[in-house]
Formats: C-alpha cells, sequence, structure tokens
C-alpha cells in the first residue's frame, strides 16, 4: 500500500506506550476478532474506540464496491475519530486484517478519559483532530498555567 500520509503517518496515527494501553484498560473490554471481521462501519453512529492489542487492524475507505485503504493498525494504535465525541457517524470502516486482539472502549468512557486524564485525553485528541487544508492540529498543552510577567 503506498503511503499517502509519508512523514505525517506518527501524528496521524501515534502510539500508545504500554502504560497508557493499562490505563485504557480499566475503563475498555479486551476482544477477541478474527481476520476479516468488520468492527466499524462507515455511516455507523458512534463506534467503539478501538485499541490494537495484538494483530492488524485496516483503516479503509469503502468507496465503488472496493476499499481504498487508509492505515493498518498495529499493537498500541488506536481508531478514533472526533465523530466518535461529537455521536456522528464514522467516515471509515475498520476491518480486521490479522487476527488478535482489541482493547474496545465505549464513546461515553471514552468523553471521560479525555475530560479527565490529560495525558491520555491530549494524546488521543491529537491523534484524531484534522487541522485546516488537510493538515493536524498539534496540541502541546492544554494545562491551564499563569502566564509569567512579560509575556
Amino acid at each position: 500500500m503506498a503511503d499517502m500520509y509519508s512523514g505525517r503517518r506518527e501524528q496521524m496515527f501515534p502510539r500508545l506506550s504500554p502504560a497508557q494501553v493499562a490505563r485504557l484498560a480499566q475503563v475498555g473490554h479486551r476482544r477477541q476478532v478474527e481476520i476479516g471481521e468488520v468492527v466499524a462501519e462507515q455511516g455507523d453512529a458512534t463506534p467503539s474506540f478501538f485499541v490494537v492489542i495484538s494483530g492488524a487492524l485496516a483503516i479503509v475507505h469503502p468507496e465503488g464496491g472496493h476499499e481504498l485503504p487508509i492505515s493498518i493498525l498495529r499493537e498500541g494504535e488506536f481508531t478514533g475519530e472526533v465523530n466518535m465525541l461529537s455521536a456522528r457517524p464514522s467516515l471509515v470502516r475498520a476491518r480486521i486484517r490479522e487476527s488478535g486482539e482489541l482493547l474496545a472502549i465505549t464513546p461515553d468512557a471514552l468523553r471521560k478519559v479525555v475530560q479527565a486524564d490529560a495525558e491520555r485525553g491530549l494524546l488521543l485528541v491529537r491523534g484524531a483532530v484534522p487541522g485546516p487544508a488537510g493538515g493536524l492540529v498539534m496540541v502541546r498543552s492544554a494545562v491551564k498555567t499563569p502566564a509569567t510577567k512579560g509575556a
């Protein structure tokens, strides 16, 4: 698959550390998945947020009876569109490419994580928010601190 996101893949599809996955596991449930299984369909409202524990998950855009590849997610990588937080339908399909295990998190649980956990929430937002003209919005810090004098 040609990588249309060359040079930006790490920004668009960040990888969670084992410690971050362990913290997310507290609000989700593990799910065994088999090759070919569709875990999120384009047009579905509020699909779950998935973290790949093992195996591989293909993110594709269905068009004209074909699936146009967007990315293959592997261990520590996660799905998610901003639509999950706004309860809008999914823009893509997520299909299992290699059997394995996913961590599934409901949209409600995801909202709580984004609201309550700065470290996890910022990473998830950084990976999910498209920016102007197809770029990305980089969130460096959303923690409020007093302004320094002269700033």
